[in-house]
């Protein structure tokens, strides 16, 4: 009774930090604010945590404008009596990757695992106008050809976020990206020619998954279960995209989050980089997007660097701009270009 009485008397205070990272169990969150209406993204990069734990490294959940716009799948039971109990624990039932449809942790059953992906380290910057995210995991050092996700996320404050996920290699392989949407499922749309999906549902928030380049890129929307409380299943949308590919695969999207009623999307474009001697560089190289809001003139700039350059006699140069950094972002000061080198 004592307890109840101390927990009663508690004061709720606000954290004094709105976006934090907790390196030892892998958590990693970015929001702007404590309220219902604040936009949210969780990102995980850590141990599995046991019999319970489910294959959700690198996985994400999105949450803005007072809903839920990406989550995983749930738990349903804790019986092998039916397929969903395995399923649900699956790589695939989450919003992560997967190489060559192959889950990165093996479920042999409700408890055990044939083998479990680990973290393999996990980079984390938090500022005022930004934050970033990097991590990668050892699901796929068991093969003839050991491979390494990884996955790189960008918080530009409080707009959008920009999504980046890469594996090098030498054989040919194909990466899967996996989102789930929470239930009601509402209308899960992806148009053929621009591979841009969203979700729409009247009277609530809403989601824009906007890849910045299409060439030799699949997508696909589907319909699955989810589920939300012990031994209930309901309906739920999801889409995947996949590159397939030898030496660099990357994918690049912006996940841009929609208020209520809100049907504008950001306008994306792909901006071409070049070496300081004047070619062009490839996308395993570098990329970099522009994106221009709803309502607003300036555009903001990213640049990705897959291949850092070596040195300042080494760098790349874009929109008339010498750019030093892995990754960098470009805003405009007036009529000119302010670059801020996020790592």
């Amino acid at each position: 009774m004592e307890g109840i009485r101390d927990y009663e008397a508690m004061v709720p205070v606000e954290p004094p930090s709105m976006s934090r990272a907790f390196p030892h169990s892998g958590h990693y969150t970015m929001r702007t604010g404590w309220d219902e209406e604040a936009l949210y993204l969780y990102f995980h990069c850590g141990p599995l945590g046991g019999g319970h734990g489910h294959a959700d490294m690198l996985h994400i959940d999105l949450h803005a404008y007072g809903r839920d716009l990406l989550t995983d799948l749930g738990r349903y039971n804790y019986s092998d009596h039916t397929p969903h109990r395995k399923a649900l624990k699956e790589s695939s039932a989450h919003n992560t990757t997967v190489v060559d449809g192959i889950g990165f942790t093996g479920i042999r059953d409700t408890w055990s695992f044939d083998r479990m992906a680990g973290p393999m380290g996990c980079k984390w910057i938090s500022k005022p106008d930004f934050d970033y995210v990097e991590g990668m995991h050892d699901g796929y050092l068991y093969g003839n050809e050991p491979l390494i996700p990884r996955r790189r996320i960008i918080f530009i404050k409080p707009y959008f976020w920009l999504l980046i996920d890469s594996l090098a290699c030498r054989e040919q392989h194909t990466l899967t990206q996996h989102f789930h949407f929470p239930h009601p499922p509402g209308e899960v749309l992806m148009e053929a020619d621009t591979r841009i999906c969203r979700t729409n549902t009247p009277g609530e928030a809403n989601l824009s998954i906007i890849p910045i380049t299409t060439a030799d890129l699949c997508g696909e929307v589907g319909e699955g279960v989810i589920s939300r409380e012990y031994n209930l299943l309901e309906p739920n949308s999801n889409a995947s995209y996949s590159r397939t590919g030898r030496g660099w695969i990357s994918i690049m999207q912006v996940l841009y989050p929609h208020r209520p009623g809100e049907t504008a999307s950001p306008r994306v474009r792909k901006v071409p980089v070049y070496r300081h001697t004047g070619e062009q560089v490839h996308d395993g190289q570098a990329e970099a997007c522009g994106v221009q809001l709803p309502g607003m003139e300036e555009e903001f700039i990213l640049v990705v660097s897959h291949r850092a350059p070596s040195g300042h006699f080494d760098c790349y140069v874009l929109e008339g701009m010498q750019i030093f950094g892995e990754v960098v972002l470009m805003t405009p000061q007036g009529r000119k270009m302010q670059s801020t080198v996020i790592i």
